[in-house]
C-alpha cells in the first residue's frame, strides 16, 4: 500500500484520505514533542480496525509539503512508534516501519518515515478507545458496529477448529439428550446460551446460530452428515503387517464407527 515513491508523492499532492495520514514531527531538545505516543497509537489502531493505511511522518498535512526529519533524530521517532505499538495499543501492533527520502518544495531530498498498517485480524484498543478510519479522520466505533466487528474479526482469524460454526447445520441437528450431558448447572438458560458456553454453538457471519465442529461431534447422532470425515474406520489385519502375504486373506475384520465421538 503506497509502497512506491511515485504513489506517495501523488497521495501527498491529493491530501489525506481513508488510507493516508500525514504528520509533521516536532522536537523539544532531543525528544519528540509531537505527535505524541498516544496520538500515534490512535492513528495506527484506527487504520488496523479499518482497511489498513499509511502514516507518513515528516510531512505537514495542511500545506501538503515535505518537511523531513533530521537524520540524527530518526531513532527517537522510531522509538516513539515502537513504544506506541507495544505499550499503547491492545493487542499490540507490528506495522512496517520504513525510512526513506522524499523531495521538499525546493527539490532537496528529506528523510521521512513511512509506517504501513495492514487490516488486522483483531480489534485494537488505543488510548482514544476503539477507533476507525473514516475519510481523512478517525472516529469512535459505534457500539453496535463494534460488537459486529469483534464477531467478524474473531471468526476470520485462526480460532480453534472445533469452535468454528459448521455451514448448513442448524441447532435442530443437535440432540438435546446428548449435549445436555455436559451442562453443569441446572439453570433455565436458553438453548443458545448453554450451547455457546459449551463452545458447541456459535453465530456465523450472518448472525445465525449453528453447531460448531465440537457441537456436532459430541451432540449429534450423525455428525458425518455435515462433517464427512467424522467417523472412525477400524481394520483388523492378520499377522503384524498390512502388506498381503501370498494369497491368504490378511484383512480379518473392519468396521466404520459413527455417532457421538465419546461413544
Amino acid at each position: 500500500m503506497l509502497a512506491t515513491r511515485s504513489e506517495l508523492l501523488e497521495k501527498i499532492r491529493l491530501g489525506e484520505d481513508s488510507f493516508l495520514e500525514m504528520k509533521e514531527v516536532k522536537f523539544a531538545g532531543g525528544k519528540v514533542r509531537g505527535p505524541t505516543q498516544d496520538g500515534v497509537a490512535n492513528e495506527l489502531a484506527a487504520f488496523a480496525n479499518s482497511a489498513g493505511g499509511v502514516l507518513l511522518l515528516g510531512v505537514e498535512d495542511t500545506s501538503r509539503t515535505v518537511i523531513g526529519i533530521e537524520l540524527d533524530k530518526l531513532d527517537a521517532v522510531e522509538t516513539v512508534l515502537r513504544e506506541a505499538c507495544e505499550q499503547s495499543i491492545k493487542p499490540p501492533l507490528a506495522p512496517i516501519i520504513e525510512r526513506l527520502t522524499l523531495p521538499d518544495a525546493g527539490g532537496i531530498e528529506q528523510p521521512v518515515i513511512r509506517v504501513e498498517v495492514k487490516r488486522s485480524l483483531f480489534v485494537h484498543q488505543s488510548p482514544g478507545g476503539y477507533l476507525q478510519r473514516v475519510g481523512s479522520s478517525r472516529r469512535p466505533i459505534p457500539p453496535d458496529q463494534l460488537a459486529r466487528l469483534f464477531q467478524q474479526r474473531s471468526q476470520s482469524r485462526l480460532i480453534r477448529f472445533d469452535e468454528m460454526p459448521v455451514p448448513g447445520a442448524t441447532l435442530e441437528h443437535l440432540c438435546e439428550d446428548l449435549w445436555r450431558r455436559f451442562v453443569v448447572s441446572e439453570g433455565a438458560a436458553p438453548r443458545e446460551v448453554a450451547l455457546r458456553k459449551l463452545a458447541m454453538a456459535a453465530q456465523d457471519d450472518d448472525g445465525a446460530w449453528r453447531p460448531t465442529v465440537a457441537g456436532l461431534l459430541l451432540g449429534s447422532e450423525r455428525p458425518q452428515e455435515f462433517l464427512p470425515s467424522a467417523y472412525i474406520q477400524a481394520v483388523a489385519y492378520q499377522g503384524t503387517t498390512v502388506v498381503p502375504q501370498g494369497d491368504s486373506a490378511y484383512q480379518i475384520d473392519a468396521s466404520d464407527m459413527t455417532g457421538p465421538l465419546d461413544r
